[in-house]
């Protein structure tokens, strides 16, 4: 179109008139808004002071953003409604702001826009340059390519919802707001010096030994608590004690089979040669436990058992049919059983089950086993916390000492020491050296027992992080550059979702100069426009916070049958 007011003559003249026309058709129904718009609505999307954003804001702003496939459902996860409303205040506080400063859009740039179907709506600062806040239309004529004012008209009407004269207000707005982004991003400035260091510390990369300690690993090899101390514990820790009986109430009830269990699972994708391997196993152990005492029994089930139960000597508690078919087998394979007795072993669909009936309890001591067997897992994992906590602390001793011992030496150190004063290795020891040695190589080889893991390289902010099973696992990577030199250990256990982790710093590896000057210009490029946003979000914050009182959002708008409707 430049190219013909340049060549000048007739077509300069025509070329000419098709602009003036487009800005005429534009302005009529500007002016007869007289500037204002008249929604017909005494209700409000939200309200910033005085100033009443109408429904139809918002239904345009919807229509715009929103892709008309995605479901009540994907629009509630997403959250795009309350992103809309967010956006319609922020807006509304940039336009109040920009008529405070002076600051405005002439009528030609807005027509402009509308005529290259440039149709802009606002969302949150915060997500500024993550999502564009405008929508492209075609409003041009397939046969000439030019401006078509009367595909404009009905494009607004089907996709803005509006009529041509209250969406050029509506844009007017939408381009002040935008106009007012821009003035405050303006002044983002950074620096090459800001930028190696920013470079520096995203690229520097570390590797770490994480000793991990998992809880499981203490309850069961390490953990033996007596009767008394369960019921002094349900005694001390009465309400989660009463919480955890309330829950499983249903399945203790008189005469129920109070039994422990040791169960053999069979491998995953398990064959034919698998299962008879099981089976083989489960029938030696089986021969064991035919004449074993309760405190054998209990060895046998933390040596081989492959039940959550193991942890605390497989102690289950009582059967009912009430939690399925499977357990309605087990219930059978008791029939007949006095109290000491074991079952015979009963395959079910992933292995092999093994009982120990331990009671039928009568209504006199009903609730007191039912309060001891319910107490009795609680009372063992908060002993094993504690002892995997006091393992990480003389871990982190040993780590800190003169003579500097490797982290595994350490680990297998402790792991020798924890094992040889637990209570469950001094029944092990009363049952004979065949048991003992079968305890030892279940407590050595189990996928529980602490162990070191070396870290996968990681940065300050990428993904990786040097221990995987973190609670928080961000601030883990930040602990780990936080420490001085290679070797050192952080001074504190972390939290893991198995327990805890102990780290050590491996080796660290510094950003280089050479690859920061051949990636500068882009990654000064990225690191601006983070700061232009930051320094957006900052600004609409302020302005929020001033304006706190002012603003109320309307609630009907996040209700997913009416409130995209309003027109």
């Amino acid at each position: 179109m430049l190219s013909s007011f340049r060549k000048g003559g007739i077509m300069q003249f025509l070329m000419g008139g098709v602009i003036i026309a487009i800005i005429v058709a534009f302005a009529l129904d500007y002016r007869r808004s007289g500037m204002k718009r008249s929604f017909g609505h005494s209700e409000c999307a939200v309200q910033v002071g005085r100033t009443c954003v109408a429904p139809r804001d918002f239904t345009t702003a919807f229509s715009l953003f929103v892709r008309p496939d995605l479901t009540a459902k994907e629009l509630k996860r997403l959250g795009l409604r309350q992103i809309l409303l967010d956006g319609l205040v922020e807006r509304q506080l940039l336009v109040d702001e920009a008529r405070d400063m002076g600051v405005s859009i002439s009528e030609e740039k807005v027509d402009a826009e509308l005529a290259l179907g440039r149709f802009h709506f606002s969302i949150p600062a915060a997500r500024d340059g993550q999502l564009p806040m405008l929508t492209l239309v075609n409003v041009r004529s397939p046969d000439t390519d030019e401006f078509n004012y009367d595909l404009y008209q009905r494009t607004v009407r089907n996709r803005a919802r509006m009529s041509t004269k209250d969406f050029k207000a509506n844009q007017t707005e939408e381009l002040i707001a935008a106009r007012m982004r821009e003035l405050i991003k303006l002044g983002v400035r950074v620096s090459e010096t800001e930028a190696w260091s920013e470079f520096e510390r995203a690229r520097t990369r570390a590797t770490a030994r994480v000793a991990q300690l998992h809880s499981r690993w203490f309850s069961r090899f390490a953990i033996e608590l007596s009767d008394d101390f369960v019921r002094n514990y349900a005694g001390t820790q009465a309400a989660a004690v009463d919480a955890a009986v309330a829950q499983q109430q249903a399945k203790y009830s008189e005469g129920c089979p109070l039994v422990s269990e040791i169960y053999f699972s069979f491998p995953p994708a398990a064959d034919e040669k698998d299962e008879a391997e099981t089976r083989a196993r489960a029938e030696k152990v089986a021969a064991q436990a035919a004449t074993a005492s309760n405190e054998e029994f209990s060895l046998l089930a933390r040596i081989h058992s492959g039940a959550p139960s193991a942890e605390y000597g497989g102690k289950r508690g009582c059967l009912s049919e009430s939690e399925g078919e499977e357990t309605a087998q087990l219930i059978k394979a008791l029939e007949g059983l006095q109290p000491g007795g074991t079952s015979k072993l009963v395959q079910q669909a992933r292995g092999y089950y093994l009982l120990r009936l331990e009671d039928r309890p009568g209504k006199d001591k009903l609730d007191e086993l039912t309060r001891l067997w319910v107490a009795r897992p609680l009372a063992t994992h908060d002993a094993a916390e504690g002892s995997t906590q006091e393992f990480a602390k003389a871990l982190i001793s040993s780590l800190g000492s003169p003579s500097k011992p490797g982290m595994q030496e350490s680990v297998d150190a402790l792991l020798i020491k924890a094992l040889t004063l637990s209570p469950v290795f001094e029944q092990a020891k009363r049952a004979g050296a065949a048991r003992q040695g079968d305890f030892l190589a279940a407590a050595r080889d189990s996928r529980d027992r602490p162990q070191v893991d070396v870290s996968p390289s990681f940065t300050r902010s990428g993904a990786t992080t040097p221990v995987y099973n973190a609670v928080q696992a961000a601030a883990t990577k930040q602990l780990a550059f936080a420490l001085p030199g290679v070797g050192d250990v952080y001074s504190e256990p972390i939290a893991t979702r198995d327990g805890l982790a102990v780290l050590q710093l491996k080796d660290r590896e510094p950003a280089k100069r050479e690859d920061f000057d051949k990636e500068k210009t882009e990654f000064m490029r990225e690191l601006k426009q983070k700061a232009e946003v930051e320094a957006l979000t900052a600004h609409i914050q302020r302005l929020r916070s001033a304006r706190e009182k002012d603003i109320t959002v309307n609630q009907r708008f996040l209700d997913d049958k009416s409130a995209a409707d309003d027109s």
